[in-house]
């Protein structure tokens, strides 16, 4: 394709496709709960994911996005809770298939921490507590630099170091 010249629709490869696809290249069955009424498949619930991430900052937005344009009516709470109870093994086979096959010639590491909590200042002086208090939570993740795809994550509850976690 031309630089400059924007892509045709059969080209492009549209949010409900990518969802569709990451879905069935990671193996995940098609109903993630085992008990109960079938009624919405995992990638549609991951669909209205990607867009709560992507276009809607909000869940409702999202729940809107899945009525008007994929005829999917669910309560915004439904799809928040379907999420949330997703295990980590159907996050990793996903990481896993978006990441690709292909060999990665540089990668960057990187990683951050966050705080467990916020405390207020009131809350800390009513305690009469003068240094920080709680223990960070450490992110690491490992970006392949050329493709610019997420390769690897790891989150911990002590802090260890970014070198420990390159082998994995």
């Amino acid at each position: 394709m031309e630089v400059g010249v924007e892509p045709t629709m059969a080209e492009k490869e549209t949010l409900r496709n990518k969802a569709y696809r990451l879905w069935k290249t990671a193996g995940l069955p098609e109903f993630l709960n085992t008990y109960g009424p079938k009624k919405t498949q995992g990638w549609r619930i991951f669909l209205c994911y990607l867009e709560y991430t992507e276009h809607a900052p909000a869940w409702r937005r999202a729940s809107h996005f899945m009525e008007d344009y994929h005829d999917a009516q669910r309560h915004w709470t439904t799809w928040q809770k379907a999420i949330a109870k997703w295990p980590q093994s159907v996050w990793d086979a996903l990481g896993k298939a978006s990441a690709g096959s292909e060999e990665c010639d540089i990668a960057i590491i990187n990683g951050t921490t966050l705080s467990r909590s916020d405390a207020s200042q009131h809350y800390l002086k009513r305690i009469d507590r003068e240094e920080q208090i709680g223990k960070p939570i450490q992110e690491v993740i490992l970006i392949d630099l050329k493709r610019r795809k997420f390769l690897a994550w790891r989150i911990r509850a002590k802090a260890r170091g970014e070198k420990c976690d390159v082998p994995t």
